[in-house]
């Protein structure tokens, strides 16, 4: 979880980035800049790019413009007080862990997707310096990537390597394990809709296409009672901090299917219909009625879910899951306008690793919800036939939302590499 560091010992904190792209830039960087009117909680942003001249006016100018969309009006926000470095420079890279070995440096943070196999060992070399110089007080790491439990393979990596590394030294290598307990490793699910990678316009960075809403969810470490009052004090209003791993993983899973899901699925209609972005296909009634349909269905498959799990609490109610989904509605029409063939990068570029698409149509997730004497008794169904024709409506139309989209591929302009690989995802699917 994200908490907002304010003041430690009336000093503020160093606040280390590693990835500018449009998730970082556009959540991670403003949230810790205090974009949402609370208090700044940073001292100074550092953020650790690849060399790229679409970032040299944040290297000079130390700030870049975030513009936010919602209802067709765009506000701009200046994020300041950003000190950009290049991690293929040899100079920068002794600067950024030189700030490692500052006591204020007690927060790191990472969007970086695929990439994060190449931040590990700047982490793990910027960390083993700041122990060298023996500064000890606690660091955390918040891994904003799509997987939730990315911090938590971080510090897998980060085990792997020092034992590697000191193999041959049984006593720095009992050190190094000693001081990364000094690390803590959150568990974050994130969720807000970032269209546009940062550009150059006017000689500036600007971040466009940002939604209004954004929501952050932290799991606290469940053995480490001091860092939960810890963060309690240093979490702002708008990020929640989770102590319950079922309730957690509840939140990860309706953040998958309900927000993750729609928008592909708004966007799988978009391209069986010609659409080019997803707030255009709420001019079209017959896609949206199927879409809540199919939303009807993830909303019953969570409820019962979470009732066989044994996780009685308010998220996970019917009414509570539909205002969830209805939230969801709003913010994929009103939010700024985005491109399907944005949405569908993923899919159109699917190698088969924690792929978010592929869990949400997954074939398990099929046979979960297929077998409908599995998921509704006879007495619910009598009870509540709303749901059952729901959740009917929502295998029907899934189907029939697939075979539209693969006729729609076969017969489209789509570039050969790309059209193999989606219907070769779509075979593994049906």
């Amino acid at each position: 979880m994200f908490f907002f560091l304010k003041k430690m010992d009336d000093k503020q904190i160093y606040h280390i980035h590693f990835g500018p792209g449009k998730l970082g830039l556009g959540l991670v960087v403003p949230t810790f800049r205090g974009i949402n009117g609370e208090l700044n909680a940073t001292d100074q942003t550092i953020v650790v790019a690849r060399k790229n001249n679409q970032y040299k006016p944040i290297r000079q100018t130390r700030k870049y413009d975030l513009r936010i969309s919602h209802k067709d009006e765009e506000s701009v926000r200046v994020i300041d007080n950003i000190h950009l470095l290049y991690s293929d420079r040899r100079k920068d890279r002794q600067e950024l862990y030189n700030y490692f070995t500052q006591p204020k440096c007690i927060l790191i943070t990472t969007a970086v997707a695929r990439g994060i196999y190449d931040v590990l060992p700047q982490l793990l070399y910027g960390l083993e310096r700041r122990w060298t110089n023996n500064i000890l007080n606690n660091v955390y790491i918040v891994a904003c990537e799509n997987p939730p439990f990315s911090s938590d393979e971080i510090k897998r990596f980060l085990i792997d390597e020092i034992r590697k590394r000191w193999r041959n030294n049984s006593k720095r290598k009992k050190l190094m394990l000693e001081q990364l307990e000094r690390v803590i490793f959150l568990n974050t699910v994130v969720d807000r809709i970032c269209c546009v990678e940062p550009q150059v316009k006017d000689g500036k960075v600007v971040v466009s296409g940002v939604e209004k809403f954004s929501n952050w969810y932290v799991l606290g470490p469940k053995d480490r009672p001091n860092v939960i009052e810890e963060l309690t004090q240093f979490l702002p209003s708008s990020i929640a901090l989770v102590s319950s791993e079922e309730k957690f993983k509840f939140i990860e899973r309706r953040k998958l299917l309900l927000v993750n899901g729609s928008h592909y699925i708004l966007a799988l209609y978009a391209l069986g219909n010609n659409i080019q972005t997803i707030q255009d296909v709420f001019n079209y009634p017959e896609e949206i009625k199927q879409l809540q349909l199919m939303q009807a269905g993830f909303v019953l498959l969570l409820n019962q879910e979470a009732k066989r799990s044994k996780l009685d609490i308010e998220e996970t109610k019917i009414k509570s899951l539909l205002e969830f989904k209805n939230q969801v509605n709003e913010r994929l029409q009103m939010g700024p306008s985005d491109n399907v063939n944005r949405v569908l990068h993923d899919l159109t570029n699917w190698k088969g690793e924690m792929s978010t698409l592929h869990t949400i149509l997954d074939k398990n997730i099929l046979r979960a919800v297929t077998p409908v004497e599995k998921m509704l008794t006879i007495k619910r169904l009598v009870r509540q036939p709303e749901y059952a024709i729901a959740f009917v409506g929502f295998l029907v139309n899934f189907i029939k939302t697939l075979q539209k989209v693969v006729s729609s591929i076969i017969q489209s302009q789509t570039k050969n590499n790309e059209k193999r690989s989606i219907l070769s995802f779509f075979r593994k699917i049906i």
